[in-house]
């Protein structure tokens, strides 16, 4: 069984300066764990333990994906489920929204002709900065001050040219991404 995903990676140097100086502060804050820098991405779907036999058909059905490129910027700091009880800490997205979302439902679709179950949630375009692994009052207290300070944080617009299929291996420091498959997005003038 390999635990994978299809996602979207953010490449761009400036963006990645402007995340680390985020990533920087979040690891100040005790209880919570930071994403590494080389792992940032956008999770377009997640598809949890899957058969090595079916990996082939999984990347046949991503590569009939033919969705135009487009430009995403991310912005603002928020967290999931709430501020009350945050389990994940991420930066939203200001542009290529609905493209983010076009790109997750068509994964969604094509996935679901193979059998794997369509998302219960709606997809909800975020890039994932940090996880509370334990929620103290320190931490509270840690995480409503990184709010303050970050709530305005704004990225560069980057191009988004491709998506990628990626392969996910749990360890005690954190998982380790490996990439199964990359697929291309169509460039404006070809057809």
């Amino acid at each position: 069984m390999v635990r994978c995903f299809v996602c979207v990676e953010i490449s761009d140097p400036m963006n990645i300066q402007t995340i680390e100086n985020v990533l920087a502060k979040l690891k100040l804050i005790k209880g919570i764990r930071p994403v590494k820098t080389n792992q940032l991405h956008l999770t377009l779907k997640f598809l949890g333990e899957i058969s090595e036999k079916k990996l082939p058909n999984i990347s046949e059905q991503l590569e009939t994906i033919k969705i135009p490129s487009f430009s995403l910027k991310f912005s603002n700091i928020g967290c999931f489920p709430n501020n009350v009880r945050p389990r994940v800490i991420w930066t939203g997205i200001s542009k290529g929204q609905q493209e983010l979302t076009t790109l997750a439902q068509e994964v969604d679709t094509k996935l679901n002709q193979i059998g794997l179950p369509k998302e219960k949630r709606q997809f909800s375009p975020h890039l994932t900065l940090g996880r509370v692994k334990k929620l103290t009052e320190e931490t509270k207290q840690g995480i409503r001050q990184f709010f303050q300070e970050m709530a305005t944080l704004t990225g560069e617009e980057e191009s988004i040219h491709q998506f990628i299929f990626k392969e996910s291996t749990l360890t005690p420091t954190g998982a380790i991404y490996k990439d199964l498959a990359t697929f291309p997005l169509i460039e404006s003038g070809e057809h």
